[in-house]
């Protein structure tokens, strides 16, 4: 393959151009394809020759380099090869891989533990979005319930909402080991097609349950924060669904459906 490309190179010179050219000139060109060879992919050989510092004056490259990107297609290039250096014996070497470099990802935020402390110094429009939420959970019987408010979104609307009797809700729940019943919580969602990338939980070994409104009611909607495991494993589980929220609820007609 090197071979042919070295034909086609030498057969685009005429003796003049190597004449004036010669030396450094060409073992840069030479190198530099090499490099693009073995580093850049067959779609940056053709670019390449653009930007060479001697490449303009050359001339008849373009279809060489094209010609070195088919026999590139068709030959799979080893990452291992021998080159020859000061001394006479021939020293092994391993080419770079093909890397991109991508930033490390960011840890996502979440509220601060000390929430209740920290709303104090909130813009107007958020701690009124704070406040909602605290009187909800208040009027709801909750005490010690900083633990709840942590796990809302409140750069995002919270609002009460009116819910009519008959009416769907969906959960992801866990079943009774005893009875395989699910054990329905106090946070439900508008659809099953819910993201569960984006509750703020883990969603492993809990079913998806629809229920049924038992009475017209209201609930606290809301959007999932990001919420670190409460185990204490140190990982973020994501938020950002739409959450309704009421532990008073009266859900009847409840089923699994996935």
């Amino acid at each position: 393959m090197l071979t042919q490309f070295g034909k086609d190179y030498a057969g685009a010179q005429s003796s003049i151009e190597w004449a004036e050219f010669a030396g450094g000139g060409v073992f840069e060109i030479v190198l530099t394809a090499l490099l693009l060879m073995f580093t850049g992919g067959i779609g940056n050989v053709a670019q390449g020759a653009s930007k060479i510092r001697h490449a303009g004056k050359l001339k008849s490259l373009g279809s060489i380099f094209r010609n070195l990107g088919k026999l590139l297609k068709r030959k799979k290039l080893r990452r291992k090869v021998r080159v020859n250096v000061d001394t006479k014996k021939p020293v092994k070497t391993e080419l770079p891989e093909n890397t991109q470099l991508h930033s490390p990802p960011q840890k996502l935020k979440t509220n601060p533990k000390d929430i209740r402390e920290d709303a104090k110094s909130w813009p107007p429009d958020k701690r009124k979005r704070f406040e909602t939420a605290d009187e909800y959970y208040r009027n709801a019987g909750y005490k010690d319930y900083d633990s709840h408010l942590i796990g809302i979104d409140f750069d995002k609307p919270v609002s009460i909402v009116e819910h009519p009797e008959g009416g769907k809700l969906y959960q992801y729940s866990y079943l009774d080991r005893t009875t395989g019943e699910p054990k329905v919580g106090s946070y439900f969602y508008e659809s099953p097609n819910v993201d569960a990338s984006k509750l703020g939980f883990d969603i492993n070994g809990r079913k998806m349950i629809e229920v049924t409104n038992g009475k017209s009611d209201t609930f606290l909607k809301s959007t999932a924060a990001n919420i670190e495991d409460w185990n204490g494993s140190g990982k973020v589980f994501q938020g950002g669904e739409t959450q309704w929220f009421n532990p008073n609820a009266s859900p009847t007609k409840i089923k699994a459906i996935k």
